[in-house]
């Protein structure tokens, strides 16, 4: 499956694709975003990863010859021409494929993908979030809040190590100024079903 879910980019803020693993191509010679030398190093399994996700992200964004996708501190995912950022992007992948986000503006954005059958025990959810009692995610699932918290990270650009300063309050994600709102869409890749969460920046707050 390599499929497109695209509503109003206006309305709800982004565009999202799929795809599989099984249906990716070993050629990257049309993958005008894909970054030859990082790619190089890669070992093949993430190489698939990798081509699976540009595959995506090329499927929601038309690049130019010379446009690049970028990670920066601060900013996450972003798609340079010349010397402006024209869009952010994120993308995340399973061992079945992969999905890939692009903001209508150049606005932050993040994604997190999970096969829906994966645990997340107290323990582990603990050691990125920090036991802190005076705050409670919004959610029964530890998965559902792991993703969360993941997917605001890579929007971000920092990754995981911000973990423990995501924190949910006043029925807001929120980390330093920024609140985020958080989507969880359901897909199935490789006939196993996934769950995605999507972090988008809303405003900047107190």
């Amino acid at each position: 499956m390599n499929e497109r879910q695209t509503g109003n980019p206006l309305l709800f803020g982004y565009d999202i694709a799929y795809t599989e693993h099984s249906h990716t191509s070993k050629s990257t010679d049309d993958l005008l975003l894909l970054d030859a030398e990082r790619y190089r190093k890669m070992n093949e399994k993430r190489k698939l990863h990798h081509r699976s996700g540009v595959t995506a992200l090329e499927m929601i964004f038309d690049p130019d010859f010379g446009d690049k996708a970028i990670i920066l501190e601060g900013r996450g995912g972003c798609i340079t021409r010349g010397e402006d950022v024209i869009s952010c992007w994120s993308i995340s992948h399973t061992d079945y494929g992969a999905v890939a986000v692009l903001s209508a503006s150049d606005s932050q954005i993040g994604v997190d993908m999970e096969p829906r059958g994966r645990e997340v025990s107290d323990g582990a959810l603990h050691e990125i979030t920090g036991y802190n009692p005076s705050w409670s995610p919004p959610y029964r699932s530890n998965l559902r809040t792991w993703m969360a918290i993941e997917a605001i990270s890579k929007a971000l650009g920092y990754g995981l190590r911000i973990s423990k300063d995501v924190v949910y309050s006043n029925g807001r994600w929120r980390y330093g100024g920024l609140q985020w709102n958080l989507d969880f869409l359901d897909t199935v890749l490789g006939e196993v079903p996934h769950i995605v969460s999507v972090a988008s920046v809303i405003k900047e707050g107190p």
